[in-house]
């Protein structure tokens, strides 16, 4: 005969007891034991699963956002998120940003800036030169 541990209906583990002594209650304790430990084990695999399933949901929802923002998906991974509202805020956040500094820092510079040759005289361009000299130089009327 085989010897197996089993648990006793008092908890207490028999050692080494010959099956042929073993009774309906240590099979079942052992059963059961087995049984239980399955059911946590799968509990915390499904528990897993659906963190990973709302996860993607988010991932997936966060991309639409994004789409709809016209804004890099790329962003995404430098944000702590866990919901719609906090990445909708956090974007919101990052519009205000860029908007600020290109009202700061870009438009002053670009309502400076004039393109080349353009002057509010008309024919003399930054160089001095007037536009009819150049034609003449180059043999346009």
């Amino acid at each position: 005969m085989n010897n197996m541990d089993t648990i006793n209906t008092d908890g207490n583990t028999a050692i080494n007891k010959p099956e042929d002594e073993m009774n309906i209650n240590d099979i079942v304790n052992i059963t059961s034991k087995k049984l239980h430990e399955e059911r946590l084990k799968f509990k915390q695999e499904l528990a897993e699963k659906d963190k990973e399933i709302e996860k993607l949901q988010f991932e997936n929802k966060a991309r639409e956002i994004f789409s709809n923002k016209e804004m890099p998906f790329s962003i995404f991974q430098y944000l702590n998120c866990s919901d719609e509202e906090s990445l909708n805020s956090a974007l919101q956040e990052i519009l205000l940003f860029t908007e600020n500094r290109l009202k700061t820092n870009i438009e002053p510079v670009l309502s400076s800036a004039r393109p080349v040759g353009a002057n509010p005289g008309g024919n003399i361009n930054e160089n001095g030169l007037s536009s009819s000299n150049i034609r003449k130089a180059m043999g346009i009327n």
